[in-house]
């Protein structure tokens, strides 16, 4: 697998707004309910004999949540 440029989006399913910053500590940014908010981490690859991934950590008030990106696309859903 081959991205360009693979993206990771966190979706509030929760009923407060979430103050958050994604690989920091200072919440800059805030994502109502029902909202998404993503980031472009840039290229991935994985095949057989070569793996290239990032890792992204999305801070916010409503805890840490560190993730490897390892597909083009991923989604997660905090409270």
């Amino acid at each position: 697998m081959n991205c360009d440029n693979a993206q990771i989006c966190v979706k509030n399913v929760g009923n407060e707004t979430i103050h958050y910053c994604w690989n920091c500590n200072s919440y800059d940014d805030s994502i109502a309910p029902g909202e998404s908010t993503c980031l472009d981490v840039g290229p991935i690859y994985i095949n057989l004999t070569t793996t290239s991934t990032v890792w992204v950590e999305f801070d916010s008030d409503h805890g840490t949540y560190r993730t490897e990106v390892n597909d083009c696309y991923i989604e997660k859903e905090i409270e």
